[in-house]
């Protein structure tokens, strides 16, 4: 199902993210975690520890995904996701 721009990049209720705000923060997260993957997957390491400021990580994310078009975003967090559940369900 395709939907518009308008759509995408209209914040769901007045003072919150829009769909594609919503988006790129998810998609930052997945790349967070794939990185944290790869890392325990070369060098056998966990680092799990609270990000030092997950607000200015979801203000970068979703700043991120404003300079990209609503449906090249959607694409690429799609992407990352695949990556992301090929990574896991492979048994690294």
């Amino acid at each position: 199902m395709s939907y518009s721009e308008d759509v995408l990049c209209t914040p769901i209720e007045e003072g919150k993210w829009s769909v594609q705000d919503i988006i790129s923060h998810i998609m930052g997260w997945d790349k967070t975690l794939m990185k944290k993957l790869d890392h325990f997957i070369h060098k056998g390491e966990a680092i799990l520890q609270e990000h030092h400021d997950v607000r200015a990580f979801n203000e970068a994310s979703v700043a991120y995904g404003r300079t990209r078009k609503p449906h090249d975003l959607l694409r690429e967090a799609a992407s990352q996701r695949k990556q992301l559940i090929f990574k896991t369900q492979s048994g690294f």
